[in-house]
């Protein structure tokens, strides 16, 4: 908040955090929620919510109708007596803290109209659209920024339809047609209602003094007025229900006295920035006076993205016209050669830091060189190479229990065809098994050493005899695997001859 206070705050009844806002901000005005209030009365209050049809009303107007303290505490303890309430506990507790909920003691002060925390819960609920609390803080924060971007983006079209649309009048008065140019479509909505029920309020004048005179308005279908004063010098106009004040908007009592006045447009000094469609534009005052002591990452980065804004905002409104497109153009490049002014100004004044010869490696990473100025950049760590490797190191068992990866097709298939250790029961072979197992392996050696022998016959005997049979294997044979190796060996023999007869 730049180091702003809030000069209002809502919450439920909680203990603890009244104590903490009271000890922190307590120039703060602290009210709770209406809503709150009301599903605690259903709970404390439930046999008088039942049993009488008027306690709801007469609940609510003391909390929202009375303008004086007087006023308020005759119908509190009127409301008190007619159902017979005097000795609840839970009423006594909550007139104690009457200044936190009863509107008569906080119409004065600013809450942008708000009675309730359910901004704050309808933010929670679009919170938990975008984030889990299965989310390590990595992760929080990157779809944090998700909700943040898709926030800026529907902020960013509601401004566009209210710069190319206008709202639609439910009368052409001038003053509405002044309050269309000015608000926001959800504010205009707000005047304009106000607007009709001002037809309805009947009007007494009550005398003039000198250049303020003052009114009784009447809101349709109700038995107590508003007091209304009105200085003819700066049209300057007060009612004593200060929705003014408390939302930020003219009541409807008020719009009756400037539509009796013949007001057309509403009076400068009534009109809140906040409300504006321009707000953003007009918003060019740098906030660079509120800085951070603590932390200078944190000020940089606040200076570049209101930067960002600000030229984000020149460049739409400036590609509208070529003469704004050359006005701009013209204005970015002077205000960059006074930058790069500044910029250079500044390197001269400080004194050049001259970077040791025994600085080791990661003393020299801290320091950038951009435009033969030197300056050391704070914060940026090298990461130390780990010698050696990080992979865990085998042992015995798993060094024999490694298979070898197969060579070629036939392999792959005879591997696919031997039962899955883990899940199927291992079967010792015979010993006629093992023959044909061992014969077909040394066949696939041997056609697949064939096939790649291209380097001439003088290698070829090695490598056949490279691929004969270990003694261990052999031991496995019978005698008619022994004659069946015998004439693949034959075989062989002869397709080496025919090989070296066609070289020569």
């Amino acid at each position: 908040m730049s180091g702003k206070k809030p000069i209002s705050i809502l919450t439920d009844q909680d203990a603890a955090m009244a104590k903490a806002l009271l000890s922190e901000w307590p120039e703060t005005c602290h009210r709770l929620c209406i809503w709150h209030i009301y599903q605690n009365a259903a709970k404390h209050l439930s046999n008088a919510f039942e049993k009488f049809k008027n306690f709801t009303k007469d609940f609510g107007r003391c909390i929202y109708d009375y303008e004086d303290e007087d006023d308020f505490i005759n119908a509190w303890n009127n409301m008190l007596e007619k159902y017979n309430l005097k000795d609840n506990d839970w009423l006594r507790r909550l007139f104690n803290i009457k200044e936190q909920w009863a509107l008569v003691y906080g119409r004065q002060t600013f809450c942008a109209d708000i009675t309730t925390t359910q901004r704050s819960e309808s933010m929670n609920s679009a919170l938990k659209k975008y984030v889990s609390y299965k989310y390590d803080l990595l992760r929080f924060f990157q779809h944090f920024q998700r909700l943040v971007e898709d926030r800026r983006y529907q902020e960013l079209k509601a401004e566009f339809r209210a710069s190319q649309s206008s709202p639609a009048l439910s009368f052409p008065v001038e003053i509405l047609k002044h309050a269309s140019n000015i608000y926001t479509p959800e504010v205009f909505k707000l005047f304009q209602d106000e607007l009709c029920k001002a037809h309805d309020c009947v009007l007494k004048f009550n005398g003039e003094i000198g250049s303020i005179s003052k009114y009784e308005v009447i809101p349709h279908k109700k038995y107590w007025h508003h007091t209304v004063t009105f200085d003819s010098i700066d049209n300057t106009v007060l009612c004593s229900c200060k929705k003014y004040e408390f939302a930020g908007i003219l009541c409807a009592h008020a719009l009756k006295v400037l539509s009796t006045r013949n007001i057309k447009n509403i009076p400068a000094q009534y009109i809140l920035k906040r409300w504006t469609k321009n707000i953003k534009a007009k918003s060019t005052k740098s906030t660079c006076n509120v800085s951070s002591e603590n932390d200078s990452k944190v000020e940089i980065v606040r200076r570049y993205r209101e930067l960002c804004r600000l030229h984000t905002q020149l460049a739409t409104r400036a590609s509208e016209s070529k003469d704004a497109y050359e006005t701009a153009i013209l204005g970015l490049n002077n205000t960059l050669r006074d930058v790069d002014a500044c910029l250079k100004k500044k390197a001269s004044q400080e004194p050049t830091q001259v970077i040791p010869k025994t600085t080791s490696a990661s003393k020299l990473n801290e320091y950038i060189c951009i435009d033969d100025d030197i300056i050391k950049v704070r914060g940026i760590k090298t990461k130390t190479k780990v010698v050696g490797n990080s992979k865990r190191p085998k042992n015995a068992l798993e060094k024999l229990t490694k298979k070898k990866k197969p060579r070629n097709k036939e392999e792959c298939a005879l591997l696919e065809q031997e039962p899955d250790s883990h899940n199927e029961t291992i079967h010792m072979p015979t010993q006629s098994q093992a023959t044909m197992d061992i014969s077909q392996q040394y066949y696939i050696r041997t056609h697949n050493t064939l096939s790649n022998y291209q380097q001439g016959p003088t290698s070829m005997m090695n490598l056949l005899q490279a691929e004969l049979p270990q003694e261990e294997e052999l031991s496995l044979l019978s005698s008619e695997g022994l004659d069946l190796l015998n004439s693949e060996l034959t075989c062989s023999a002869k397709t080496h001859d025919m090989c070296v007869q066609d070289v020569e």
